[in-house]
């Protein structure tokens, strides 16, 4: 094999290994993607639920999930003062509109986590796009 060959062979070589990084690499944001999604339904859900809570009176009988699809009857005491988890196993009192608001800055930050990998995603498919067709140029030769 001529010199020349063995040059272009070597970078065939390295834009394929490129090319199959990217692949990797955007399957790892599409999933991510996804459970960022997930997340961001689950806060405008709990959102709704939030302004669904003004609505329901103190010393209402509700069913709390106690998990996996296992409810019990409750009694809800004060629906206007919330238990909210802070972090690092910290639990503070907050008001509906402070955990709304809380919920809100969740929601956004989780949006705008979103939109910087849909931007990082377009531009490794431009890139594996790019290649695919410098590859195929290259083995029409």
């Amino acid at each position: 094999m001529s010199e020349d060959k063995q040059i272009k062979q070597k970078e065939l070589e390295k834009k394929y290994m490129e090319l199959q990084i990217l692949s990797q690499r955007m399957k790892q944001l599409q999933q991510q993607i996804v459970l960022v999604t997930n997340q961001i339904t689950e806060l405008a859900g709990l959102q709704q639920s939030l302004s669904e809570l003004k609505d329901i009176k103190h010393e209402t009988k509700i069913l709390m999930p106690f998990g996996n699809g296992i409810y019990m009857h409750a009694m809800l005491e004060n629906p206007d003062e919330l238990l909210v988890n802070v972090g690092a196993g910290v639990v503070v009192k907050k008001d509906l509109d402070a955990t709304k608001e809380i919920i809100s800055q969740q929601e956004k930050e989780m949006k705008d986590v979103n939109d910087q990998m849909m931007i990082e995603l377009k531009a490794l498919y431009e890139r594996a796009t790019s290649l695919e067709q410098e590859l195929q140029s290259v083995n029409s030769e």
